[in-house]
């Protein structure tokens, strides 16, 4: 199921469905969306079932438009059951709005005007849809097979939102589509007639006396494919089996804001692989398919216009090749490929398929270096440029984010924690052990995650960043520790210190990958230098190093603070004798 979202004005919850590329032009709009009207969160998960629902049965009927494998022949009855029902519907929506322009356009007048004493209104002038069809009145009963093809185009706009209302798809091309006209034709006529009388005033006449056959059920059947093969119902269709997995992760999950990220990015992963293979069942899905899927993947435009994303997907292959566009990266391709991977194990633990189709399939690789990869982390050089910065040496310097732009990247260098790992710290989390060593306190809470449980950690503080008031500021602080820095709809801050610190190195014309990230590159490799152990280093920086040596014994938490106070000093003096406000 859709999740529901808030508006952030109101506060009212609404449902939003993406309609699939390949099958907007079919469905006439890019997504569904509805008010839920209501800003309880409870309430709006069980109201967005319905819309939810309907709006994945209107992509699933297009998809089926798309091909001709689930067309239906109609008997006779049908068409008839079908046009009556048809008739119905109209009738009722005439009665309950009184729009008819859809069917005549007309001038009224008085009675009076036409020389007679009732002051009553008339109808003086009308033009109907019949008027514009190439077949009229009577003609219909003495048309051939071949004469009412005509007719398919000018119709068709009348007779397939009913199919659609049914769930039927009939192809144009059929007999049980011209059968269908012929059934339709007299109660065109029958509708303008109503039309006229309920403009008029007139609310006994009655065009159509008899409506016996709207309640009567379709014996409508199902054709086979195009190939000869009988039909095999959609049960676990692709993008099904992804919503089971989406509400299944949030329920085991509950409170690790992380997850969202993870299924809202697997989301769109899926989105595409319906674009690419169909939302098939996943029983139907073979190897053939999931090799279609990357090589699809690999030649498609890595640009990411909105010109260019929401062409089909044959179109965009067609002008990266033409264009001579980048496609995407086989790195990219390969997190697709995970990412669907996701869904399909769990359509092994729901025991819908044995084994995992994409086990099968090799995912892609770059290109093979050719010589020993360049270093990831700053230079010494680098670090010194970074923290001359007016930002650590100007108290009156503009900060981006407030005292988070000052002491983020300090904490960065100085403990060789994950950037997310900071940003999600509060006041409680800066502890003191009993030898009066202070030290940050990774772990989960509410709205605090971590990669995995290794990361779990107390990391000492350098007593550089004590000598430079980090503890005043802590005591200064209330809840979060940097609310200086806005959060995603993930409730994450790492996009924004992270695009933030990435202008100011690109300013100093270091180029570097991952800005902030590249701290702990730099951490890692210093603490080498200075020859820590690696079990003290990887218990600093909650790294797993595989060795099931090392899951034995505890790295004390004044070892790990000894190695971290042999880090070099920056050239930096206590900007601030008192907490700044």
């Amino acid at each position: 199921m859709a999740t529901p979202y808030k508006d952030p004005k109101s506060g009212i919850y609404y449902v939003r469905v993406v309609v699939p590329a390949d099958v907007r032009h079919i469905i006439g709009k890019r997504e569904f969306k509805k008010s839920l009207r209501t800003k309880d969160s409870r309430e709006a998960k069980l109201r967005a079932i319905e819309p939810t629902q309907d709006a994945y049965s209107q992509i699933q009927l297009a998809r089926a438009k798309l091909s001709d494998a689930s067309y239906v022949e109609l008997t006779p009855r049908d068409c008839a059951v079908i046009a009556q029902r048809w008739y119905a519907r109209v009738r009722s929506r005439i009665e309950a709005g009184g729009d008819t322009s859809e069917f005549i356009s007309y001038d009224v007048g008085k009675l009076s005007d036409t020389g007679l004493t009732d002051e009553s209104l008339k109808v003086t002038f009308m033009f109907g849809l019949t008027d514009t069809l190439s077949i009229q009145g009577s003609e219909i009963e003495r048309a051939t097979d071949e004469e009412l093809t005509v007719l398919i185009d000018e119709l068709a706009h009348i007779i397939d939102p009913q199919l659609d209302i049914e769930g039927l798809i009939v192809s144009h091309q059929s007999n049980s589509y011209l059968r269908l006209i012929r059934n339709f034709f007299p109660y065109l006529y029958a509708v303008e007639k109503l039309c006229k009388a309920r403009i008029e005033n007139d609310w006994a006449f009655e065009p159509v006396k008899q409506m016996t056959l709207v309640d009567k059920p379709l014996q409508a059947r199902k054709s086979t494919s195009s190939r000869g093969k009988p039909e095999v119902p959609v049960k676990h269709s692709m993008s099904q089996v992804y919503e089971s997995h989406r509400e299944s992760k949030l329920l085991s999950n509950k409170g690790d804001g992380s997850v969202l990220k993870t299924l809202d990015e697997t989301a769109k992963s899926v989105r595409r692989f319906v674009e690419i293979v169909g939302d098939k069942d996943v029983t139907a899905i073979v190897s053939a398919d999931l090799v279609h899927f990357r090589n699809t993947l690999l030649k498609l435009p890595k640009s990411k216009q909105k010109a260019i994303r929401s062409l089909p997907i044959d179109k965009q292959v067609k002008l990266a090749e033409t264009k001579g566009l980048d496609t995407l990266s086989p790195s990219t391709v390969k997190k697709d490929m995970r990412l669907v991977t996701l869904v399909f194990n769990h359509a092994v633990e729901l025991g819908i398929i044995q084994d995992n189709p994409m086990a099968r399939v090799q995912v892609p690789s770059g290109p093979k270096r050719t010589e020993a990869a360049e270093d990831r982390g700053y230079s010494l050089d680098e670090i010194n440029r970074l923290f001359a910065l007016p930002i650590f040496t100007d108290p009156t310097a503009t900060k981006r984010y407030g005292l988070a732009s000052y002491w983020i990247p300090l904490l960065c260098r100085y403990t060789g924690a994950r950037v997310g790992e900071l940003t999600q710290l509060r006041k409680e989390d800066i502890c003191k052990d009993s030898k009066g060593i202070y030290f940050l306190n990774i772990r989960r809470g509410e709205d605090q995650s971590v990669k995995n449980d290794t990361s779990l950690r107390h990391v000492p503080l350098h007593e550089h960043l004590l000598e430079l008031g980090f503890i005043d500021y802590v005591k200064a602080a209330d809840g979060w520790l940097f609310p200086q820095i806005p959060a995603d709809k993930y409730g994450k801050k790492v996009p924004y210190i992270g695009d933030w610190w990435g202008k100011v190195v690109k300013a100093e014309g270091i180029k570097i990958s991952q800005p902030l990230h590249a701290f702990r590159h730099s951490f890692k490799t210093l603490l080498r230098t200075l020859e820590v152990s690696d079990s003290v280093s990887n218990s600093i920086t909650g790294h797993s190093s595989g060795n099931v040596g090392d899951e034995y014994g505890t790295v004390y938490l004044d070892t790990k603070q000894k190695a971290i106070n042999r880090i070099p000093r920056l050239t930096l003096k206590k900007l601030w004798e008192h907490a700044p406000n």
